[in-house]
């Protein structure tokens, strides 16, 4: 089974206020994300902090300002599934999210064999982008991720994970925090953005 799991507990220290909340196409930028990985996973997990009190049903949005919006309930809705930080693995940046869903009880005993992860925050994804790295990464069987051709820098929040590569994890964060090295050191398979899609890895911050 094919799961997506968005990654929205960030503290948006930077920004001075929570980025999962921002509107992108009428939709806080979280659900957006959630309904990009609906279209082609089974099931869709939302990672956050519990204070965010985040709502998990897709809707609409009117947007107030950057922290507050009132959410309008579709008339076909989808039910995301929240997985909150674990204090267990508190600190580790993007990885205590992954973290928290690979040891939830509920991921441990089902069938899923495949992961797509994705920021809540990139605000300029397209779902080819996403089709691509889940197909190319199912084929090979490797954690599959873009890398930015003008950096070199490659990103791990738009990333394909095999489960059985992902089951490293917990025994990595033990000594590290860097999900970028984990996926080194893993043999991946790196895609090339050339410079007309670089945007499509641009995040709020950027």
């Amino acid at each position: 089974m094919i799961a997506g799991l968005v990654l929205a507990g960030g503290e948006s220290r930077r920004m001075g206020h929570d980025k999962a909340l921002i509107s992108i196409q009428g939709q806080p930028a979280y659900l957006h994300a959630a309904q990009m990985l609906a279209n082609m996973c089974k099931t869709v997990f939302i990672s956050c902090r519990k204070e965010q009190h985040l709502t998990f049903t897709s809707g609409k949005c009117e947007s107030l300002n950057n922290e507050a919006y009132s959410l309008i309930i579709e008339e076909e809705t989808k039910v995301y599934t929240p997985i909150y930080d674990d204090l267990a693995f508190a600190n580790k940046g993007p990885m205590t999210g992954i973290l928290s869903w690979l040891n939830h009880s509920d991921i441990q005993n089902s069938d899923i064999e495949h992961l797509i992860v994705l920021g809540c925050d990139y605000r300029n994804m397209k779902s080819e982008f996403l089709e691509n790295i889940l197909a190319t990464g199912i084929i090979a069987n490797k954690i599959t991720c873009y890398q930015n051709t003008i950096t070199g820098i490659i990103d791990p929040l738009v990333a394909y994970y095999p489960i059985e590569i992902l089951k490293k994890l917990t025994a990595y964060a033990e000594s590290n925090s860097s999900l970028r090295l984990f996926i080194e050191s893993n043999n991946p398979l790196i895609l090339p953005l050339g410079q007309a899609s670089l945007t499509a890895l641009k995040s709020f911050d950027v």
